[in-house]
Protein backbone atom coordinates (compact mmCIF):
# COMPACT_ATOMS: atom_id res chain seq x y z
CA UNK A 1 0.00 0.00 0.00
CA UNK A 2 2.91 2.39 0.76
CA UNK A 3 4.38 1.62 -2.72
CA UNK A 4 1.09 2.45 -4.64
CA UNK A 5 0.25 5.84 -2.40
CA UNK A 6 3.74 7.33 -3.09
CA UNK A 7 3.41 6.10 -6.78
CA UNK A 8 -0.39 7.59 -6.89
CA UNK A 9 1.69 10.92 -5.27
CA UNK A 10 4.60 11.28 -7.60
CA UNK A 11 2.09 11.19 -10.38
CA UNK A 12 -0.44 13.34 -9.25
CA UNK A 13 2.51 15.98 -8.72
CA UNK A 14 3.84 15.24 -12.46
CA UNK A 15 0.46 15.45 -13.95
CA UNK A 16 -1.72 17.90 -12.06
CA UNK A 17 -1.75 20.14 -14.84
CA UNK A 18 -1.01 18.51 -17.78
CA UNK A 19 -3.41 17.70 -20.48
CA UNK A 20 -1.60 14.26 -21.70
CA UNK A 21 -1.77 11.60 -19.20
CA UNK A 22 -0.48 8.21 -19.71
CA UNK A 23 -2.89 5.40 -19.46
CA UNK A 24 -0.75 3.32 -17.32
CA UNK A 25 -0.83 7.03 -14.35
CA UNK A 26 -4.79 7.17 -15.36
CA UNK A 27 -5.51 4.00 -14.44
CA UNK A 28 -3.68 4.56 -11.50
CA UNK A 29 -5.04 8.22 -10.56
CA UNK A 30 -8.87 6.95 -11.51
CA UNK A 31 -8.89 4.04 -8.93
CA UNK A 32 -6.96 5.25 -6.04
CA UNK A 33 -10.18 5.56 -4.26
CA UNK A 34 -10.84 1.82 -4.73
CA UNK A 35 -7.62 0.61 -3.96
CA UNK A 36 -7.86 2.12 -0.35
CA UNK A 37 -11.13 0.92 0.38
CA UNK A 38 -10.17 -2.60 -0.49
CA UNK A 39 -6.60 -2.35 1.58
CA UNK A 40 -8.73 -1.59 4.43
CA UNK A 41 -10.90 -4.73 4.10
CA UNK A 42 -8.10 -7.39 2.79
CA UNK A 43 -5.65 -6.14 5.53
CA UNK A 44 -8.67 -6.54 8.36
CA UNK A 45 -9.47 -9.68 6.95
CA UNK A 46 -5.72 -10.92 7.00
CA UNK A 47 -5.09 -9.26 10.50
CA UNK A 48 -8.34 -10.86 12.31
CA UNK A 49 -7.62 -14.71 10.42
CA UNK A 50 -7.07 -17.35 12.31
CA UNK A 51 -6.12 -21.30 11.03
CA UNK A 52 -4.17 -20.95 8.11
CA UNK A 53 -1.68 -22.87 6.39
CA UNK A 54 1.89 -21.76 5.09
CA UNK A 55 3.44 -22.42 2.39
CA UNK A 56 7.13 -21.78 0.87
CA UNK A 57 5.48 -18.48 -0.52
CA UNK A 58 3.91 -17.28 2.93
CA UNK A 59 0.03 -18.00 3.38
CA UNK A 60 -1.06 -20.79 1.25
CA UNK A 61 -4.78 -19.25 -0.10
CA UNK A 62 -2.56 -16.10 -0.93
CA UNK A 63 0.20 -18.04 -2.76
CA UNK A 64 -3.00 -19.56 -4.59
CA UNK A 65 -4.68 -16.25 -5.87
CA UNK A 66 -1.34 -14.87 -6.30
CA UNK A 67 -1.31 -17.98 -8.75
CA UNK A 68 -4.47 -17.45 -10.47
CA UNK A 69 -3.65 -13.78 -10.73
CA UNK A 70 -0.79 -14.51 -12.93
CA UNK A 71 -1.79 -17.25 -14.80
CA UNK A 72 -4.60 -14.86 -16.21
CA UNK A 73 -2.19 -11.80 -16.64
CA UNK A 74 -3.54 -9.94 -13.74
CA UNK A 75 -7.38 -11.13 -15.06
CA UNK A 76 -9.89 -13.53 -12.78
CA UNK A 77 -13.39 -13.62 -13.05
CA UNK A 78 -16.04 -15.84 -11.09
CA UNK A 79 -15.75 -18.95 -13.83
CA UNK A 80 -11.77 -18.95 -13.96
CA UNK A 81 -11.85 -18.95 -9.91
CA UNK A 82 -14.19 -21.59 -9.66
CA UNK A 83 -12.13 -23.82 -12.45
CA UNK A 84 -8.74 -22.82 -10.20
CA UNK A 85 -9.96 -23.79 -7.05
CA UNK A 86 -11.46 -26.97 -8.19
CA UNK A 87 -8.31 -27.98 -9.70
CA UNK A 88 -5.92 -27.13 -6.57
CA UNK A 89 -8.64 -28.95 -4.29
CA UNK A 90 -7.83 -32.40 -6.80
CA UNK A 91 -4.30 -32.08 -4.60
CA UNK A 92 -4.95 -30.48 -1.28
CA UNK A 93 -7.83 -29.45 0.06
CA UNK A 94 -9.14 -26.02 1.93
CA UNK A 95 -10.22 -25.52 4.90
CA UNK A 96 -13.42 -23.58 5.35
CA UNK A 97 -11.36 -20.86 7.23
CA UNK A 98 -9.10 -20.69 4.01
CA UNK A 99 -12.20 -20.91 1.51
CA UNK A 100 -13.78 -17.82 3.19
CA UNK A 101 -10.93 -15.70 2.75
CA UNK A 102 -10.29 -16.47 -0.95
CA UNK A 103 -12.29 -13.01 -2.13
CA UNK A 104 -10.10 -10.71 0.55
CA UNK A 105 -7.22 -12.90 -0.34
CA UNK A 106 -7.50 -12.31 -4.02
CA UNK A 107 -7.74 -8.64 -3.69
CA UNK A 108 -4.55 -8.43 -1.38
CA UNK A 109 -3.10 -10.26 -4.35
CA UNK A 110 -3.96 -8.10 -6.80
CA UNK A 111 -2.94 -5.24 -4.33
CA UNK A 112 0.47 -6.71 -4.44
CA UNK A 113 0.48 -6.96 -8.31
CA UNK A 114 -0.49 -3.58 -8.88
CA UNK A 115 2.50 -2.62 -6.25
CA UNK A 116 4.66 -4.31 -8.60
CA UNK A 117 3.57 -2.16 -11.74
CA UNK A 118 3.97 0.76 -9.33
CA UNK A 119 7.60 0.21 -8.92
CA UNK A 120 8.77 -0.74 -12.69
CA UNK A 121 6.92 2.23 -14.06
CA UNK A 122 9.07 4.85 -13.18
CA UNK A 123 11.96 3.03 -15.09
CA UNK A 124 9.62 1.35 -18.27
CA UNK A 125 10.01 2.27 -21.21
CA UNK A 126 6.59 0.49 -22.20
CA UNK A 127 4.22 2.37 -20.51
CA UNK A 128 1.31 0.86 -22.26
CA UNK A 129 2.00 -2.64 -21.23
CA UNK A 130 2.07 -1.14 -17.55
CA UNK A 131 -1.71 -0.13 -18.50
CA UNK A 132 -2.95 -2.85 -19.74
CA UNK A 133 -1.53 -5.16 -16.76
CA UNK A 134 -3.38 -1.97 -14.85
CA UNK A 135 -6.42 -2.43 -16.47
CA UNK A 136 -6.89 -6.30 -15.97
CA UNK A 137 -5.88 -5.52 -11.87
CA UNK A 138 -8.73 -3.00 -11.42
CA UNK A 139 -10.91 -5.27 -13.24
CA UNK A 140 -10.65 -8.05 -10.83
CA UNK A 141 -10.22 -5.28 -8.05
CA UNK A 142 -13.77 -4.11 -8.79
CA UNK A 143 -15.56 -7.33 -9.66
CA UNK A 144 -14.94 -8.85 -6.45
CA UNK A 145 -15.33 -5.66 -4.32
CA UNK A 146 -18.96 -6.36 -6.04
CA UNK A 147 -19.17 -9.83 -5.99
CA UNK A 148 -21.94 -11.76 -4.02
CA UNK A 149 -18.99 -15.05 -3.97
CA UNK A 150 -21.69 -16.88 -1.71
CA UNK A 151 -22.09 -19.32 -4.91
CA UNK A 152 -18.83 -19.10 -5.78
CA UNK A 153 -17.83 -20.43 -2.46
CA UNK A 154 -20.60 -22.91 -1.63
CA UNK A 155 -19.49 -24.88 -5.39
CA UNK A 156 -15.98 -24.77 -4.12
CA UNK A 157 -16.76 -26.68 -0.38
CA UNK A 158 -15.62 -29.61 -0.51
CA UNK A 159 -16.49 -30.80 2.82
CA UNK A 160 -19.98 -28.79 1.72
CA UNK A 161 -20.33 -31.68 -0.98
CA UNK A 162 -19.08 -34.85 1.18
CA UNK A 163 -22.22 -33.39 3.76
CA UNK A 164 -24.33 -33.60 0.33
CA UNK A 165 -23.89 -36.84 0.57
CA UNK A 166 -26.20 -37.28 3.94
CA UNK A 167 -28.47 -40.52 3.57
CA UNK A 168 -31.85 -38.89 4.40
CA UNK A 169 -30.81 -36.00 1.58
CA UNK A 170 -31.65 -33.43 3.53
CA UNK A 171 -28.91 -31.08 3.68
CA UNK A 172 -28.69 -29.67 0.05
CA UNK A 173 -32.26 -28.65 0.73
CA UNK A 174 -31.59 -26.68 4.11
CA UNK A 175 -31.03 -23.21 4.35
CA UNK A 176 -27.92 -21.28 4.00
CA UNK A 177 -28.38 -20.62 7.46
CA UNK A 178 -28.50 -23.76 8.73
CA UNK A 179 -25.46 -25.26 6.06
CA UNK A 180 -23.59 -22.61 7.59
CA UNK A 181 -23.75 -24.03 11.25
CA UNK A 182 -23.55 -27.59 9.82
CA UNK A 183 -20.13 -26.29 8.36
CA UNK A 184 -19.29 -24.14 11.44
CA UNK A 185 -19.68 -27.32 13.89
CA UNK A 186 -18.11 -29.45 11.62
CA UNK A 187 -15.47 -27.23 11.99
CA UNK A 188 -14.80 -27.38 15.73
CA UNK A 189 -15.35 -31.07 15.33
CA UNK A 190 -12.24 -31.39 13.04
CA UNK A 191 -10.14 -29.11 14.99
CA UNK A 192 -11.30 -31.25 18.26
CA UNK A 193 -9.99 -34.19 16.59
CA UNK A 194 -6.85 -32.98 14.92
CA UNK A 195 -8.18 -34.07 11.42
CA UNK A 196 -9.44 -32.03 8.39
CA UNK A 197 -12.85 -30.94 7.68
CA UNK A 198 -13.54 -33.22 4.63
CA UNK A 199 -11.90 -36.58 6.43
CA UNK A 200 -14.01 -35.51 9.57
CA UNK A 201 -17.17 -35.12 7.07
CA UNK A 202 -16.36 -38.56 5.16
CA UNK A 203 -16.29 -39.98 8.75
CA UNK A 204 -19.47 -38.74 9.41
CA UNK A 205 -21.34 -39.62 6.57
CA UNK A 206 -20.24 -43.13 6.42
CA UNK A 207 -21.50 -43.34 10.22
CA UNK A 208 -25.22 -42.23 9.18
CA UNK A 209 -25.10 -44.35 6.15
CA UNK A 210 -24.26 -47.32 8.34
CA UNK A 211 -27.01 -46.19 10.82
CA UNK A 212 -29.32 -44.82 8.34
CA UNK A 213 -29.32 -41.72 10.45
CA UNK A 214 -29.18 -37.58 9.55
CA UNK A 215 -25.92 -36.42 9.54
CA UNK A 216 -26.82 -33.63 11.89
CA UNK A 217 -27.05 -35.99 14.69
CA UNK A 218 -23.76 -36.67 15.01
CA UNK A 219 -22.88 -32.68 14.92
CA UNK A 220 -25.55 -31.44 17.13
CA UNK A 221 -25.32 -32.59 21.02
CA UNK A 222 -28.13 -32.70 23.37
CA UNK A 223 -27.77 -30.71 26.87
CA UNK A 224 -26.64 -33.02 29.28
CA UNK A 225 -29.95 -34.86 30.97
CA UNK A 226 -28.49 -33.25 34.54
CA UNK A 227 -27.96 -29.56 33.47
CA UNK A 228 -31.20 -28.70 34.18
CA UNK A 229 -31.63 -30.08 37.65
CA UNK A 230 -28.14 -28.33 38.57
CA UNK A 231 -29.20 -25.18 37.66
CA UNK A 232 -32.23 -25.30 39.65
CA UNK A 233 -30.26 -27.04 42.52
CA UNK A 234 -27.77 -24.40 42.61
CA UNK A 235 -30.59 -21.93 42.53
CA UNK A 236 -32.03 -23.56 45.63
CA UNK A 237 -28.67 -23.96 47.67
CA UNK A 238 -27.86 -20.45 47.16
CA UNK A 239 -30.87 -19.08 48.16
CA UNK A 240 -30.92 -21.07 50.64
CA UNK A 241 -27.09 -20.59 52.49
CA UNK A 242 -27.58 -16.50 51.80
CA UNK A 243 -30.90 -16.45 53.28
CA UNK A 244 -29.74 -18.49 56.34
CA UNK A 245 -26.35 -16.55 56.91
CA UNK A 246 -27.94 -13.31 57.06
CA UNK A 247 -30.98 -14.51 59.61
CA UNK A 248 -28.06 -16.37 61.50
CA UNK A 249 -26.02 -12.77 61.34
CA UNK A 250 -29.44 -11.20 62.85
CA UNK A 251 -30.07 -13.78 64.97
CA UNK A 252 -33.71 -14.40 63.61
CA UNK A 253 -35.44 -16.91 61.60
CA UNK A 254 -37.98 -14.49 60.40
CA UNK A 255 -35.67 -12.29 58.52
CA UNK A 256 -34.44 -15.25 57.04
CA UNK A 257 -37.66 -16.10 56.07
CA UNK A 258 -38.44 -12.96 54.65
CA UNK A 259 -35.05 -13.06 52.55
CA UNK A 260 -35.75 -15.99 50.49
CA UNK A 261 -38.42 -14.69 47.44
CA UNK A 262 -35.49 -11.38 47.18
CA UNK A 263 -32.67 -13.36 47.05
CA UNK A 264 -34.28 -16.03 44.91
CA UNK A 265 -35.06 -13.39 41.91
CA UNK A 266 -31.31 -11.77 42.95
CA UNK A 267 -29.65 -15.51 42.77
CA UNK A 268 -31.62 -16.46 39.82
CA UNK A 269 -30.71 -13.48 37.76
CA UNK A 270 -26.58 -13.95 38.66
CA UNK A 271 -26.89 -17.28 37.39
CA UNK A 272 -28.98 -16.22 33.73
CA UNK A 273 -26.32 -13.76 33.54
CA UNK A 274 -23.75 -16.85 33.79
CA UNK A 275 -25.52 -18.36 31.33
CA UNK A 276 -26.19 -15.88 29.10
CA UNK A 277 -22.31 -15.49 28.66
CA UNK A 278 -22.22 -19.16 28.16
CA UNK A 279 -24.70 -20.00 25.89
CA UNK A 280 -25.11 -17.56 22.62
CA UNK A 281 -28.79 -18.06 21.09
CA UNK A 282 -29.53 -21.14 19.43
CA UNK A 283 -31.31 -21.08 15.59
CA UNK A 284 -33.16 -24.03 14.91
CA UNK A 285 -31.97 -25.35 11.55
CA UNK A 286 -34.67 -25.57 8.59
CA UNK A 287 -35.61 -26.93 5.29
CA UNK A 288 -35.24 -23.69 2.56
CA UNK A 289 -38.47 -23.84 1.80
CA UNK A 290 -38.31 -20.38 -0.88
CA UNK A 291 -39.72 -22.26 -3.71
CA UNK A 292 -42.90 -23.51 -1.65
CA UNK A 293 -43.92 -25.46 0.85
CA UNK A 294 -43.74 -29.57 -0.07
CA UNK A 295 -46.61 -31.92 0.01
CA UNK A 296 -45.43 -33.25 3.27
CA UNK A 297 -45.28 -29.79 5.04
CA UNK A 298 -48.84 -29.27 4.09
CA UNK A 299 -50.42 -26.48 7.03
CA UNK A 300 -53.45 -25.48 7.46
CA UNK A 301 -52.93 -21.88 8.74
CA UNK A 302 -56.08 -20.87 11.07
CA UNK A 303 -56.86 -17.58 12.63
CA UNK A 304 -58.90 -18.21 15.93
CA UNK A 305 -61.81 -15.19 16.40
CA UNK A 306 -65.34 -15.00 17.61
CA UNK A 307 -68.25 -13.28 15.42
CA UNK A 308 -70.61 -11.39 16.67
CA UNK A 309 -71.64 -9.74 13.58
CA UNK A 310 -71.89 -9.66 9.45
CA UNK A 311 -69.48 -6.92 9.58
CA UNK A 312 -66.81 -9.34 12.02
CA UNK A 313 -67.09 -11.77 9.55
CA UNK A 314 -66.45 -9.55 6.60
CA UNK A 315 -63.32 -7.90 8.56
CA UNK A 316 -62.17 -12.09 9.40
CA UNK A 317 -62.15 -12.78 5.67
CA UNK A 318 -59.89 -9.78 5.08
CA UNK A 319 -57.28 -10.80 7.32
CA UNK A 320 -57.31 -14.05 5.17
CA UNK A 321 -56.90 -12.75 2.43
CA UNK A 322 -54.11 -10.37 3.95
CA UNK A 323 -52.38 -14.07 4.95
CA UNK A 324 -52.90 -15.28 1.43
CA UNK A 325 -51.15 -12.24 -0.23
CA UNK A 326 -48.10 -12.62 2.57
CA UNK A 327 -47.43 -16.14 2.05
CA UNK A 328 -47.57 -16.15 -2.02
CA UNK A 329 -44.00 -17.89 -1.73
CA UNK A 330 -45.41 -21.06 0.49
CA UNK A 331 -47.82 -22.04 -2.52
CA UNK A 332 -51.06 -24.34 -2.49
CA UNK A 333 -49.48 -26.38 0.53
CA UNK A 334 -50.20 -23.52 2.77
CA UNK A 335 -53.62 -22.85 3.24
CA UNK A 336 -55.96 -20.98 5.33
CA UNK A 337 -59.36 -20.99 7.62
CA UNK A 338 -61.00 -19.15 10.07
CA UNK A 339 -61.97 -20.65 13.22
CA UNK A 340 -64.72 -19.65 14.27
CA UNK A 341 -66.80 -19.18 17.43
CA UNK A 342 -69.89 -17.68 17.86
CA UNK A 343 -69.78 -14.89 20.97
CA UNK A 344 -71.33 -16.05 23.75
CA UNK A 345 -74.93 -16.04 24.88
CA UNK A 346 -77.85 -16.74 26.80
CA UNK A 347 -79.17 -19.75 25.27
CA UNK A 348 -77.80 -22.41 22.49
CA UNK A 349 -78.89 -20.50 19.62
CA UNK A 350 -80.21 -16.75 19.05
CA UNK A 351 -82.08 -14.93 16.45
CA UNK A 352 -78.54 -13.59 14.53
CA UNK A 353 -76.69 -16.61 13.98
CA UNK A 354 -78.22 -17.47 10.84
CA UNK A 355 -77.36 -14.05 9.59
CA UNK A 356 -73.56 -13.82 10.95
CA UNK A 357 -72.64 -17.61 9.90
CA UNK A 358 -74.21 -16.52 6.53
CA UNK A 359 -72.33 -13.59 5.76
CA UNK A 360 -68.95 -15.79 7.06
CA UNK A 361 -69.99 -18.56 4.49
CA UNK A 362 -70.31 -15.86 1.71
CA UNK A 363 -67.24 -14.69 2.26
CA UNK A 364 -65.26 -17.95 2.01
CA UNK A 365 -66.99 -18.92 -0.97
CA UNK A 366 -66.18 -15.91 -2.09
CA UNK A 367 -61.89 -16.02 -1.36
CA UNK A 368 -62.39 -19.52 -3.17
CA UNK A 369 -63.85 -18.37 -6.14
CA UNK A 370 -61.43 -15.39 -6.44
CA UNK A 371 -58.12 -17.53 -5.27
CA UNK A 372 -59.15 -20.86 -6.83
CA UNK A 373 -59.77 -22.75 -3.42
CA UNK A 374 -57.53 -23.16 -0.49
CA UNK A 375 -60.15 -21.29 2.19
CA UNK A 376 -62.17 -22.46 5.31
CA UNK A 377 -64.67 -21.73 7.91
CA UNK A 378 -64.65 -23.99 10.51
CA UNK A 379 -67.67 -23.34 13.35
CA UNK A 380 -68.75 -25.29 16.15
CA UNK A 381 -72.14 -24.94 18.01
CA UNK A 382 -72.42 -23.19 21.45
CA UNK A 383 -72.24 -25.55 24.60
CA UNK A 384 -73.15 -24.72 28.26
CA UNK A 385 -70.56 -23.88 30.88
CA UNK A 386 -72.58 -23.88 33.81
CA UNK A 387 -73.37 -20.19 33.35
CA UNK A 388 -73.58 -19.41 29.80
CA UNK A 389 -73.71 -20.91 26.26
CA UNK A 390 -70.32 -19.95 24.19
CA UNK A 391 -67.61 -22.37 22.20
CA UNK A 392 -66.30 -25.19 24.96
CA UNK A 393 -63.24 -24.32 26.35
CA UNK A 394 -63.20 -21.61 24.39
CA UNK A 395 -59.74 -21.13 21.69
CA UNK A 396 -58.24 -24.39 23.32
CA UNK A 397 -61.53 -26.14 22.67
CA UNK A 398 -61.70 -25.48 19.02
CA UNK A 399 -58.12 -26.12 18.09
CA UNK A 400 -58.13 -29.47 19.99
CA UNK A 401 -61.81 -30.37 17.94
CA UNK A 402 -59.81 -29.12 15.17
CA UNK A 403 -56.76 -31.63 15.24
CA UNK A 404 -59.54 -34.22 15.66
CA UNK A 405 -61.04 -33.50 12.03
CA UNK A 406 -57.54 -33.24 10.79
CA UNK A 407 -57.06 -36.62 12.17
CA UNK A 408 -60.09 -37.73 10.68
CA UNK A 409 -62.05 -38.35 13.91
CA UNK A 410 -64.89 -37.67 15.13
CA UNK A 411 -65.32 -33.70 15.31
CA UNK A 412 -67.96 -31.02 16.41
CA UNK A 413 -66.75 -28.55 13.92
CA UNK A 414 -68.81 -27.86 10.54
CA UNK A 415 -66.56 -27.36 7.59
CA UNK A 416 -66.96 -24.40 4.55
CA UNK A 417 -64.71 -25.52 1.92
CA UNK A 418 -63.36 -28.36 0.15
CA UNK A 419 -62.91 -30.94 2.90
CA UNK A 420 -61.05 -33.75 0.88
CA UNK A 421 -58.26 -31.38 0.33
CA UNK A 422 -57.39 -31.53 3.88
CA UNK A 423 -56.14 -35.21 3.45
CA UNK A 424 -52.79 -34.98 4.70
CA UNK A 425 -52.38 -31.98 6.83
CA UNK A 426 -49.28 -32.64 8.48
CA UNK A 427 -48.71 -28.70 10.75
CA UNK A 428 -51.08 -26.25 12.28
CA UNK A 429 -50.02 -22.86 12.46
CA UNK A 430 -52.76 -20.71 15.03
CA UNK A 431 -52.78 -16.93 14.59
CA UNK A 432 -54.54 -14.74 17.12
CA UNK A 433 -56.91 -12.35 14.96
CA UNK A 434 -54.60 -9.20 15.54
CA UNK A 435 -51.97 -11.53 14.96
CA UNK A 436 -50.18 -10.97 11.18
CA UNK A 437 -47.13 -12.69 9.46
CA UNK A 438 -44.42 -11.41 7.56
CA UNK A 439 -43.87 -13.09 3.96
CA UNK A 440 -41.45 -15.82 4.07
CA UNK A 441 -42.15 -16.15 8.02
CA UNK A 442 -44.94 -19.03 7.57
CA UNK A 443 -42.22 -21.29 5.32
CA UNK A 444 -39.60 -20.64 8.21
CA UNK A 445 -41.96 -22.32 10.65
CA UNK A 446 -42.81 -25.46 8.92
CA UNK A 447 -38.94 -25.23 7.14
CA UNK A 448 -38.26 -25.95 10.67
CA UNK A 449 -40.65 -28.16 11.44
CA UNK A 450 -40.12 -30.27 8.57
CA UNK A 451 -36.10 -30.74 9.76
CA UNK A 452 -35.19 -34.14 10.67
CA UNK A 453 -33.64 -32.88 14.09
CA UNK A 454 -36.47 -31.04 15.68
CA UNK A 455 -39.10 -33.78 14.68
CA UNK A 456 -40.82 -34.64 17.74
CA UNK A 457 -40.25 -38.34 19.34
CA UNK A 458 -43.27 -39.10 20.96
CA UNK A 459 -43.09 -41.66 24.71
CA UNK A 460 -46.24 -43.46 24.33
CA UNK A 461 -46.45 -44.39 27.40
CA UNK A 462 -45.78 -41.11 29.39
CA UNK A 463 -47.72 -39.28 26.27
CA UNK A 464 -44.84 -36.82 26.06
CA UNK A 465 -42.55 -35.35 23.92
CA UNK A 466 -39.00 -36.46 24.79
CA UNK A 467 -36.63 -34.80 22.11
CA UNK A 468 -37.60 -32.18 19.28
CA UNK A 469 -40.27 -30.00 19.26
CA UNK A 470 -44.24 -30.86 18.81
CA UNK A 471 -44.63 -27.50 19.80
CA UNK A 472 -43.02 -24.37 18.07
CA UNK A 473 -43.51 -20.95 18.70
CA UNK A 474 -41.66 -17.54 17.00
CA UNK A 475 -40.56 -14.67 18.21
CA UNK A 476 -43.43 -11.72 18.59
CA UNK A 477 -43.16 -7.80 18.03
CA UNK A 478 -45.81 -5.75 18.87
CA UNK A 479 -47.14 -3.44 16.19
CA UNK A 480 -46.59 0.21 16.50
CA UNK A 481 -50.48 0.98 16.48
CA UNK A 482 -50.82 -1.52 19.00
CA UNK A 483 -47.65 -0.61 21.20
CA UNK A 484 -49.23 2.99 21.79
CA UNK A 485 -52.92 1.97 22.41
CA UNK A 486 -53.02 2.10 26.18
CA UNK A 487 -51.03 2.93 29.11
CA UNK A 488 -50.36 -0.64 30.10
CA UNK A 489 -48.66 -1.35 26.28
CA UNK A 490 -46.81 1.55 25.85
CA UNK A 491 -45.11 0.03 29.54
CA UNK A 492 -44.92 -3.11 28.72
CA UNK A 493 -45.01 -3.53 25.26
CA UNK A 494 -41.38 -2.10 24.26
CA UNK A 495 -41.07 0.29 21.52
CA UNK A 496 -43.05 -1.64 18.92
CA UNK A 497 -43.08 -1.41 15.32
CA UNK A 498 -40.31 -3.62 13.59
CA UNK A 499 -36.61 -3.88 14.59
CA UNK A 500 -34.19 -3.59 11.51
CA UNK A 501 -31.19 -4.46 13.67
CA UNK A 502 -32.63 -7.51 14.90
CA UNK A 503 -30.33 -10.96 15.02
CA UNK A 504 -30.74 -14.09 16.65
CA UNK A 505 -32.03 -14.39 19.79
CA UNK A 506 -33.60 -17.05 22.20
CA UNK A 507 -35.63 -18.30 25.16
CA UNK A 508 -32.47 -18.40 27.57
CA UNK A 509 -34.01 -22.14 29.22
CA UNK A 510 -34.68 -23.43 26.18
CA UNK A 511 -31.05 -22.94 24.82
CA UNK A 512 -29.61 -24.09 28.05
CA UNK A 513 -31.72 -27.18 28.21
CA UNK A 514 -32.73 -28.23 25.28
Amino acid sequence: MREIRRCTAAVRRRYHDSAQVPAACEWLLDNWYLVRREYLFAAEALRTARRLRLCGDGLLILALCRSLLRSGFGSADEERSKLFLDGFQTITVLRRSELALFPRCLEAACLEEIAAVCRRMPYSADLDGCAVQLEALFGTLRLFSQLDAEKLLDSADVSAAVLAADPDGVFPGMDRESRLEYLRRLEKLARREGTEEHICARKLIRAAKAENRHVGVYLFDAPPPFFSGLYIGTNLLLTLLLSLGVGLSLDSGAAALLLLLPVSELVKRLLDTVLLRLLPPRRLPRLDLSEGVPAEGRTLCVVSTLLGSARDARDAARRLEELRCACRREGKNLRFGLLADLTEADRAETEADAAVLAAAVEEIHRLNRQYGGGFYLFTRPRSFDGERWNGRERKRGALLELARLLDDRASELRVTGDRDALAGTRFLLTLDSDTRLYPGAAGELIGAMLHPLNAPLLDEEKGVVTAGHGILQPRLETELQSANASDFSLVFAGPGGCDPYGGGCGELYMDAFG
